[in-house]
């Protein structure tokens, strides 16, 4: 599946929306809005790498080789 702008446009505006109702200082709201939107990026990304499937064709002497390559994300925190 695609990477999709508009999951992670609502990814972001869930982060924002959940601050709404904090009243706790202003840079622990900036810390969780930031870890949110990371987090949201990340899952797009991973979305988008895991499920990319990369075909190649080789040619040798003795005949075409073909096959796939599967890409699977690794995140560290």
């Amino acid at each position: 599946m695609p990477i999709s702008e508009k999951r992670l446009t609502k990814v972001i505006k869930a982060a924002f929306d959940n601050e709404k109702t904090k009243e706790d200082d202003q840079q622990a709201s900036i810390d969780r809005l930031s870890q949110n939107i990371a987090k949201g990026v990340i899952a797009e990304l991973v979305q988008g790498i895991d499920t990319a499937n990369v075909t190649f064709i080789l040619g040798n002497s003795g005949g075409t080789v073909t096959g796939t390559i599967t890409i699977k994300a690794n995140v560290e925190p």
